[in-house]
């Protein structure tokens, strides 16, 4: 439990570190606007109620092996599902590489 307590520590200091980037600060208003957009969407177009809508934005963006039920079915849909995940997906691992680099320093920097 210390460990963990530690390692949790670690973290969220690596993630105000992060936050205080100034390109993090980009990425992740970015990664929030297209998370609210992709929401939108999918609670207008695709008719998923507001939670819903909001888990399959972000869900579909990280690299998990969750499944979302969501299929689009129009193709002005499935194009904009497609833009969504190319450009949310760049995004997302862009900040997830920013996080890890900055961890990473932060703990070479400490040793």
């Amino acid at each position: 439990m210390v460990s963990f307590i530690i390692a949790l520590k670690r973290l969220l200091k690596a993630l105000w570190e992060v936050v205080n980037l100034p390109i993090a600060k980009g990425l992740l208003t970015t990664l929030l606007i297209i998370i609210f957009g992709g929401t939108i969407f999918l609670h207008t177009e695709g008719g998923l109620p507001l939670i819903d809508a909001l888990f399959t934005s972000i869900v579909v963006l990280i690299p998990t092996s969750l499944s979302v039920e969501y299929m689009p079915d129009s193709v002005f849909e499935k194009l904009f599902m497609l833009v969504y995940l190319l450009t949310g997906s760049g995004v997302m691992i862009s900040v997830l590489v920013v996080v890890t680099s900055t961890f990473v320093k932060k703990n070479y920097k400490r040793n």
